[in-house]
């Protein structure tokens, strides 16, 4: 099984924890780039439930705006898997250790971004709103806030009606 996802903007690769089941067989992430190239990130060719580890990498990967994050596992529900707990049980997602997972995390931070400057509160105020609803709702979504917060103003100031 896979999944990926595409960064948006230049990006820092920090990490990657690949994270599975007793099911589990292999793990692999892999960069697929604007130009075709495909890159392999981390394989895990012989996956263990018992030996969970993140991959922190020696040195970040710049990973540009438009590349996809591809992860994909194997799972092995034979009988010769001796971790698998019942080869005969129908797997389902879940959090205990007979279920399965299919978990690729990974961390990142913006390439350009200097993490020595303090952040000012407009800034902070500005990225929250915008990875919310993106920035071109953001004025739309502040006018809707300010109008509500003004009618129940006046609301709240009006004489009841006996």
């Amino acid at each position: 099984m896979s999944h990926t996802w595409q960064i948006n903007q230049d990006v820092l690769l920090l990490s990657m924890f690949p994270h599975m089941h007793l099911r589990g067989k292999s793990f692999r992430y892999e960069a697929l780039h604007a130009n075709g190239e495909v890159e392999v990130l981390l394989d895990v060719p012989r996956y263990d439930f018992n030996w969970q580890h993140s991959y922190v990498l020696a040195e970040p990967r710049r990973l540009p705006a438009g590349t996809h994050i591809r992860c994909t596992a194997v799972y092995d529900n034979s009988s010769g898997n001796s971790a698998n707990p019942n080869p005969s049980a129908t797997v389902r997602t879940g959090p205990q250790a007979w279920d399965e997972m299919f978990n690729g995390y990974f961390d990142v931070v913006l390439a350009d971004e200097d993490l020595t400057q303090p952040v000012t509160w407009d800034a902070a105020l500005w990225a929250i709103a915008t990875s919310w609803c993106g920035p071109k709702l953001v004025p739309w979504v502040v006018l809707a806030g300010g109008v509500f917060l003004l009618r129940r103003r006046i609301a709240s100031r009006a004489v009841p009606v006996v």
